[in-house]
């Protein structure tokens, strides 16, 4: 029972049990707890994903859902596991371009993608000029050249009316 007095203590709300995961995945990577830090990378991913309506914006949901991925992809990749890390890579790239091009996705959601879909480009060029080229970065990128950019700038310029549609979860 509280005294009189003091506030209840309150139970951390999704965004802060995130944010903990996401530190902690950290914290054992740097004492070399490798497998650890792995699973707790997973954790947040999943984590963020299941509780992607919680954040107080789509863009806050789509950055901490960036960082969930970049964070596992960069986990794996120093483990040695360059195809998962790929594969992580490649799968948040994928889930953005294909909020981007969901016509009947939140206005809100999809603008945000549009403005993130670049920090992903970014990571797929950085991890493939580290790591040498992979296959299926190649092809996304190709496939990005091709049909996302004019998807993205439709985005970007506020190509949907604002609908009452609450945002939908990232794929």
């Amino acid at each position: 029972m509280d005294s009189p007095g003091r506030a209840p203590h309150a139970h951390p709300g999704p965004v802060q049990i995130w944010e903990e995961l996401a530190k902690q995945s950290i914290d054992l990577f740097r004492r070399g707890e490798t497998l650890r830090a792995l699973s707790v990378c997973e954790a947040a991913r999943v984590f963020v994903l299941t509780h992607f309506n919680c954040w107080p914006t789509p863009d806050n949901a789509l950055a901490a859902t960036l960082v969930s991925h970049f964070n596992l992809a960069d986990t794996q990749a120093r483990s040695g596991w360059l195809a998962e890390a790929s594969a992580t890579l490649c799968h948040v790239h994928g889930s953005l371009l294909a909020v981007i091009n969901d016509a009947h996705a939140h206005p809100a959601l999809r603008q945000a993608a549009a403005r993130f879909v670049r920090r992903t480009l970014f990571a797929l060029t950085q991890f493939q000029a580290t790591h040498g080229e992979r296959p299926e970065i190649a092809r996304l990128l190709r496939q990005q050249g091709q049909s996302g950019c004019a998807a993205a700038a439709e985005c970007d310029q506020g190509g949907d009316p604002e609908t009452d549609e609450a945002p939908r979860v990232l794929h």
